[in-house]
Order: structure tokens, then sequence, then C-alpha cells
């Protein structure tokens, strides 16, 4: 069983050894002078500097970005809060205004046919009231009359 080991031991080992050769070799760097080094890191540092510059400045115009949105915002919410508090009063005098409004043109239309029938001689034929006057007026045949009382009903009088 140790031979079996040893053997993919030696296999893997063979097989790391090929890839590695197989792999690009990599190059040294080359040897940069001081002198050379200090501007390549001065050049460094200049666009290190541009770099933050455009940073800085597109962060500046995030922020405004940001509080133009939010100043949006605030005044789509103050528009939103007005129309609702303008619908619910809309919602409960439009009913009632509607209303009124077909009960006065209804009238008038009633008052314009009367007037047309007076003026034709036929006016003792209509009624002036209105019908909801008209239909309060009127007596039910629900308790208009008292039933007649026997005298198993009628209470003893005192003699």
């Amino acid at each position: 069983m140790e031979e079996g080991i040893d053997e993919s031991v030696i296999e893997a080992q063979e097989l790391a050894a090929a890839k590695a050769a197989q792999a690009p070799a990599v190059e040294a760097e080359p040897e940069i002078s001081p002198e050379s080094a200090a501007d390549i890191v001065m050049e460094l540092q200049a666009r290190l500097d541009d770099a933050d510059l455009i940073v800085a400045d597109a962060s500046n115009r995030v922020k405004d970005a940001q509080r133009i949105h939010q100043a949006a915002v605030e005044a789509r919410d103050r528009i939103v809060f007005e129309r609702d508090r303008m619908a619910k009063k809309q919602s409960k005098q439009a009913p009632v205004m509607a209303h009124l409004a077909r009960q006065r043109q209804l009238a008038t239309e009633r008052a314009a046919r009367v007037q047309g029938l007076r003026e034709a001689g036929l006016g003792n034929l209509v009624s002036t009231k209105s019908p909801l006057d008209s239909a309060m007026a009127r007596k039910t045949s629900r308790g208009g009359q008292r039933p007649n009382v026997g005298p198993m009903f009628q209470t003893p009088t005192q003699e």
C-alpha cells in the first residue's frame, strides 16, 4: 500500500514539474537608477494628484445631484400631500354639490312645465307643490283610522 501512495506522489510531482516547464518564464525587472526612480515616483504622484482632483470633483457633483434629488422628492411629497388633502375635501363636497345642482335643475324644469300648462289654460290640472311636499302631505292608510275596540278591551270606569 505504501508503494501506491509513493507512486501517486511521484506522479503528482512530475505533473507539477511539467506544468511549471510549460509556464512562461517571468522576466526580471530591469535595474532602475535612483534618479530615474525618483522621476517615475514624481510622475506617478502628479498623476495621483490629478486623479484625486477628478474624484473630488465627481464627489462634489454627486453631492450636488443628491441635494437636487432630495429637494425634488420633498417638493413632490408636498404636492402629493396637497392633492390628497384636496381630494378628501372634494370627495365629501362633490356628491352633495352635484345633488343640489341636479335638484335645482329639476325644479327649474318642473317650473317651466307648470308655466307652460298655465299659459295653455291647464294650470288647475298640475300641482305646484314639489314631489316631496306632495308625498309628505298625503295620508297613508297605515294607522289612519283606529279600529273599533270592543267591550272586552275597554277599561272599566269608576262610577
